[in-house]
């Protein structure tokens, strides 16, 4: 057991635990020093990454206060396990130092503090021996994978922009847009990690229509339950994301996520602005007018609705209303007060009374439910629009930000196949077949799709599972691989007769002379076999791997690898669920499937390989950090879901003998 970051998790353990903690180090040295004669705890330099740890209150409150004069013989007293010596532990003249005290007397020899020490000691330490079973099994999971997720706090982003850079692009922005000097925006930001997945021209636009915002410390971005309008992307600096909820008559508010350079937030309460195809509705959620000749071809349907037809021969008319109708509300306007888009119509048909001829509208109402819907489906668009949690500046922010409707275009027309693809395999999901769609968005919008070409690894036996992944195209193979040996010269074919009597229906016979080209050496079909076996790692010949006659080609040994398929997975099938598992979900996981006994360290390696064979394979993939933007119900929906589930891993001890049995073979070709 190996604690890399043990001075982070000392809080988790009372002093007995961290004596079980020493126990596993190699060795510890208890220094005293010069000033007041206090006793301190030094660790070897290369343990915790030259970190400097102090443990000696943790420490000696282990010891009575008899053991403590016991351990303030000397200045330096050390403590190793058994079966060590000197000579294994680096800085040894640090062990020992001899040094007359108070009473004259000469320390004693280094065998007789060491045997001093350890007789004070093996009582406890046997005793925490017993007990370190169940402290790993209860505590090593936890400890790794909250070590794991500091360490990727506290790593420091990459592509930071410089202050210079950042007050460069703060006074282009503020130019006007035909005067800013775009290539050099682009070259600024395009290595930041939300500008990456698009291209130049994408890029441009986004820098045309964004805004440029500065937010000093613990400064509010926004609230929540406030209605989303923007969404935003930190161009350096970092924010806080706190959730509230009430818990009886308190509230409960905490940190559930931060977000540092390069990333964006605030997307979520806009995907209802969105189109996709999953709405049981015909109509979208928002009325459209941007493009005229979307109103043109749908202009008889207006008139038919609002009685005009039977009004007006004059189309150049009907035009001229709604023409009137942009100049109020916007052509670029998503969204817009519903009431207020009644209320325009029915003033600008009271304008011209004469040419309606006396007549008004048919139903106000109706105008309302043609064009939005009933109140409860845009009551029900409006409470998705709200902010989950609020936004709050941790250090001074610098941001850009682009209103609903840019968004809304970005998400129609760059993204809205790819959304398409992501919504149509998410919704195969058993946890989410009884869902509405539009929940399922915010986790659409977070995969991000990862492509692997055949033969290509997506997790290596070994690896850290450190991302949830589902098949979006493609298929991929859970393998074991394993190493085989075997001797070139025992793939060889043997050879055929080349000459040989054929019996002809007048029994005579007659000898065959073989054809041209038809004798092909042993030599030849040693080269063939190094071609074929090209891809599974062949070793050049060395003395290693020479059996028999010496240069002698046909008795070198083949060393390769092959990969044993234990089962498929295709479109809609994930892997790797486990990473975003608590602790709690991980031990009710183990009772639900016994078998699953991955434990500690070995909860966050891959038991098995998992490897592309088709052609293409497309991964949408989502790590730890991110599933905590998610809304809970939507995070609690998808742990369910993989904790009613095998993992790809989890293989059947007695199924894999069963495979390895099948497949003892040798190859064949």
């Amino acid at each position: 057991m190996e604690y890399t970051c043990l001075n982070e998790q000392l809080k988790h353990y009372d002093h007995e635990q961290i004596l079980d903690l020493m126990n596993e180090i190699d060795y510890i040295i208890i220094q005293k020093t010069e000033q007041n004669g206090e006793l301190r705890l030094t660790l070897p330099e290369n343990y915790l990454y030259n970190q400097k740890v102090q443990l000696e209150n943790q420490f000696f409150r282990c010891f009575d206060l008899e053991e403590r004069k016991q351990l303030k013989i000397g200045n330096y007293i050390f403590f190793k396990e058994n079966n060590e010596t000197e000579e294994d532990l680096p800085n040894k003249q640090l062990l020992i130092k001899q040094e007359n005290i108070k009473n004259g007397k000469q320390i004693a020899e280094r065998e007789a503090v060491e045997n001093q020490i350890r007789q004070k000691t093996k009582k406890i330490y046997q005793k925490l021996l017993e007990k370190l079973k169940e402290i790993e099994q209860r505590y090593e999971g936890q400890v790794f994978k909250e070590w794991f997720q500091a360490q990727k706090k506290v790593q420091a982003p990459n592509n930071k922009l410089s202050f210079d850079t950042i007050q460069k692009i703060k006074v282009e922005l503020e130019k006007k847009h035909e005067n800013r000097n775009y290539y050099m925006l682009d070259k600024s930001i395009h290595n930041l990690e939300y500008f990456k997945e698009f291209s130049k021209g994408i890029r441009y636009n986004l820098l045309e229509n964004c805004e440029f915002k500065v937010f000093n410390q613990h400064d509010i971005i926004y609230n929540q339950g406030d209605i989303g309008d923007k969404f935003y992307v930190i161009l350096s600096g970092s924010v806080d994301i706190r959730y509230t909820r009430c818990l009886g008559y308190d509230l409960l508010s905490y940190i559930v996520n931060s977000k540092y350079d390069g990333q964006q937030f605030g997307e979520f309460s806009m995907l209802s602005a969105c189109m996709n195809k999953y709405e049981e509705k015909e109509n979208s959620d928002f009325l459209i007018l941007t493009k005229q000749e979307e109103k043109l071809k749908r202009k008889k349907q207006y008139n038919k609705d609002l009685g005009l037809d039977e009004i007006f021969g004059d189309e150049d008319l009907i035009e001229e209303y709604f023409r009137d109708l942009d100049d109020y509300v916007g052509s670029d306007r998503y969204y817009f007060d519903l009431r207020r888009k009644a209320e325009i119509f029915n003033e600008l048909f009271q304008k011209d009374v004469g040419k309606l001829k006396g007549k008004k509208l048919r139903d106000m109402n109706n105008i309302d439910n043609w064009i939005y819907g009933e109140d409860e489906m845009y009551q029900d668009i409006i409470q998705r629009q709200k902010r989950e949690a609020s936004v709050i500046a941790a250090e001074r922010t610098y941001l850009l930000c682009w209103d609903r409707v840019f968004y809304s275009n970005l998400m129609n027309t760059y993204k809205s196949a790819e959304m398409e693809k992501k919504m149509k395999v998410l919704m195969q999901l058993q946890c989410f077949k009884n869902v509405e769609a539009q929940i399922v968005l915010p986790l659409a919008q977070l995969l991000q799709i990862k492509k692997y070409n055949m033969n290509e690894f997506i997790y290596k036996v070994g690896q850290e599972v450190n991302f949830f992944g589902i098949i979006l195209e493609g298929i991929s193979s859970v393998i074991q691989i394993q190493k085989k040996q075997t001797n070139l010269n025992q793939l060889i074919e043997k050879p055929h007769p080349l000459y040989f009597n054929y019996k002809n229906p007048c029994d005579k016979t007659c000898k065959i002379n073989p054809q041209k080209g038809q004798r092909r050496t042993r030599q030849d079909k040693l080269k063939e076999l190094k071609t074929i076996y090209k891809n599974y790692d062949i070793i050049t010949p060395s003395e290693k791997f020479k059996a028999g006659q010496k240069n002698d080609p046909e008795n070198y040994q083949l060393q390769y690898t092959e990969h044993l398929k234990l089962k498929n997975l295709a479109q809609g099938e994930y892997f790797g669920g486990r990473c975003l598992l608590t602790q709690e979900d991980i031990i009710e996981k183990q009772k639900r499937f016994p078998e699953f006994k991955f434990e500690g360290q070995d909860l966050q390696k891959a038991q098995f390989s998992l490897i592309a064979i088709s052609p293409e394979v497309q991964v949408m993939e989502i790590n730890p950090d991110q599933i905590q933007d998610l809304p809970e119900d939507l995070q609690q929906l998808l742990r369910q879901e993989i904790i009613e589930y095998k993992e790809f891993d989890q293989i059947d001890e007695e199924f894999l003998q069963k495979m390895i049995k099948q497949n003892k073979t040798s190859l064949q070709y």
